[in-house]
């Protein structure tokens, strides 16, 4: 099959024609048909590494005709697609028809009777379908709805193939997570689909773009000066049960937007909820910020925000408390925030950081966690963090800043901000979790393994294998035994698990290979490093039946070699040397884990020397008890032989005295 004809999951995608508005988000999109059986139609959707897809969430989908009015991914698989690594394919049938509105188009407004029956029931019911497997959609647009020439319900389209609320435009999106940038918006939950439904539903009953004419920030802060209803309907009139409804979908507080009950029963089930459409809480007079005059929380919030060091310097001056308390008049708000900036100060540079942080989470509780001038909310680290690491061009700014804002445990501390939450003791655990492994230093551990946990599916970065486009643990073995067979680093010397390596073989291990990999990090102990990076080998080959790997295995045995002097009887080492170029050659990480450890030799081995070294020992000892008694021995000597002399002595006197008598 030629490069421009690619194959995924049974499926032949055509890179010849890029397709049209079938996708947001900036992705590309091609005709996909069936590579067997039936020619069946879809068009296959390219992904980008830097924006990952929705793996965990397409992994708690159902078959694809559970639910209805939907568009689901009915394959997935990587591909390389030209000279570019390889990316990532997902699989879509076709759309019933096009879009109801393209992005910035001005039409014929939809019936209420249409809008109704065709749009907000079918999308509600399908966002409840969604919602019974724990997963929201994120993309409701009017650009995102199908539906054929001759009418009926709408399809809600692709949803997975980006970070949730990508390719969102910033008006279809509540003000916290319209403030933030596109990766790190995070899963949200229904309620926010719900607000996207109802800036949908506004978009078709006035035929066009809400805020058109408007960019984001010029938008966003109209929204917040003037609440979302009010900003985003304008002048617009509306048929009564539709403002209804609409003054529900868009509401500030996600606990009054209406339920999917009464979306279901609308018209007659559209209640007033006048409360909602309250309005923003304004200031005797305004707080003037870098020369901008304020008048309400959010906005300041806002502000302060987009700039930071000006920010930084404002929570520091009394003038603010001041404003809060003489022109706001929120006693409440000056108590919080007088308690943030008297705290005691963190260490490091992000001291600042970190106060300004919290700050903005007390004035705008309904906002997004915000640092150095970035916004996102936190579950979106994952995507901001694979934005940061895998984007072609990775932003080393970017990524310091992320680590800061974890070290500070920023994430925790905005939780503990919004008790309300049902998800605040997760998050306050993802934030300390996200801390604990950063702060990891052995391999296998730290950001690396953080990065991979928080986004599968991520490519293995790593520069041996990142232009293979490394996906699965198969995958990367094959790349490793490429990279291996083409020119190993250094010679040979640079071990073929770096931390990226690590981190990926520790995530897609879930922590089985931990210790293993710990102990192959240990630079100063070779001999177990090299034994451990066998050991790590011969586990991923066990998963992988009748794969050989001999480049890779000549690689890892070079780096244990020291592991032979570990042998303590002389034959046995040479043996064990001679058959190392043998095992690696096989290609067989288990036979060549035995070679060098094998566990009966190596007991026999430790019995031996243990013996040896014991035997040793007791002539070691017994020399010492002679060197030790040598003293007493010689003065016993001495004594013995100086009465052998006084005897011999006696004997010749005595001789010489009958002698002399006899004569």
């Amino acid at each position: 099959m030629s490069a421009k004809q690619i194959e995924v999951a049974g499926f032949t995608i055509d890179l010849t024609k890029p397709l049209q508005g079938f996708v947001g988000g900036g992705l590309a999109a091609f005709p996909a048909r069936a590579a067997k059986g039936e020619a069946s139609l879809g068009f296959a959707v390219r992904c980008r590494a830097h924006h990952p897809p929705r793996i965990r969430v397409m992994g708690r989908l159902p078959e694809p005709d559970v639910i209805p009015n939907l568009l689901m991914p009915i394959g997935q698989g990587t591909a390389p697609a030209g000279e570019e690594a390889p990316s990532r394919f997902l699989i879509y049938p076709l759309p019933p028809g096009p879009p109801l509105m393209t992005p910035g188009e001005r039409r014929s407004p939809l019936g209420e009777t249409d809008l109704i029956q065709n749009v907000a029931k079918p999308v509600a019911r399908t966002l409840a379908a969604l919602a019974d497997f724990g997963i929201t959609h994120r993309g409701v647009r009017p650009d995102n709805l199908f539906r054929g020439t001759n009418g009926g319900p709408v399809t809600l389209g692709e949803a997975f193939a980006l970070p949730p609320g990508f390719a969102q435009p910033a008006a279809f999106e509540p003000a916290s997570m319209a403030m933030c940038t596109p990766a790190g918006r995070g899963e949200g939950s229904i309620e926010d689909d719900l607000y996207a439904l109802g800036v949908t539903l506004l978009a078709l009953a006035t035929g066009q773009w809400p805020l058109a004419g408007l960019d984001e920030r010029a938008g966003l802060k109209l929204r917040l000066e003037r609440g979302s209803l009010a900003a985003l309907v304008g002048n617009a009139r509306l048929p009564a049960s539709l403002a209804t409804m609409l003054r529900g979908l868009l509401a500030e507080d996600p606990a009054y937007r209406p339920n999917l009950d009464e979306i279901a029963s609308w018209p007659g089930g559209a209640r007033a909820r006048p409360q909602t459409a309250r309005p923003v809480r304004k200031a005797t007079r305004p707080f003037d910020f870098a020369g901008e005059p304020i008048l309400d929380a959010r906005s300041l919030a806002f502000a302060m925000a987009s700039r930071w060091q000006e920010g930084v310097r404002a929570i520091r001056s009394p003038a603010l408390l001041a404003w809060l308390d003489r022109a706001l008049g929120d006693q409440g708000l000056v108590n919080r925030v007088g308690e943030i900036v008297s705290a005691d100060p963190i260490a490091g540079e992000a001291e600042g950081d970190l106060m300004l942080s919290r700050t903005l989470s007390a004035i705008d509780p309904a906002g997004p966690l915000w640092w150095r001038g970035v916004a996102m909310m936190p579950d979106g680290l994952g995507a901001m963090l694979a934005e940061a690491h895998a984007a072609p061009a990775p932003s080393a700014e970017r990524q310091r800043d992320l680590a800061d804002m974890i070290e500070a445990q920023a994430i925790s501390r905005w939780a503990n901000e919004h008790p309300e939450r049902a998800d605040m003791i997760d998050l306050d655990k993802l934030g300390r979790a996200a801390r604990a492994q950063s702060r990891a230093r052995v391999l296998g551990a730290g950001r690396e393994r953080l990065l991979y946990q928080l986004n599968p599916g991520l490519p293995c970065l790593s520069p041996l294998v990142r232009k293979a486009g490394v996906t699965t643990l198969p995958e990367l073995l094959a790349a490793l035994e490429t990279a291996a067979a083409a020119s190993p680093p250094g010679g040979g010397a640079q071990s073929p698990i770096d931390r990226h390596i690590a981190g990926f073989v520790a995530a897609s291990m879930e922590g089985q290979l931990d210790t293993l990999l710990a102990t192959a990090g240990d630079m100063g102990r070779p001999d177990e490093a090299g034994l451990a990076s066998v050991a790590v080998f011969a586990r991923l080959q066990r998963l992988q039946r009748g794969l050989k790997l001999p480049a890779l295995a000549k690689w890892v045995a070079a780096l244990a070699a020291p592991a032979v002097e570990t042998w303590h009887n002389k034959t046995l080492r040479e043996t064990i040397g001679k058959r190392l170029p043998e095992a690696a050659a096989s290609g067989d990480f288990a036979l060549l884990l035995e070679v060098l450890d094998d566990q009966f030799a190596r007991a026999e081995d430790r019995g031996g020397f243990a013996e040896a070294a014991a035997t040793f020992a007791r002539a070691a000892a017994a020399g010492i008890a002679l060197r030790a008694e040598a003293p007493l021995r010689q003065a016993e000597a001495a004594r013995v032989g100086g009465l052998s002399a006084q005897a011999v002595a006696l004997c010749l006197l005595g001789g010489t005295v009958l002698l002399l008598a006899g004569s």
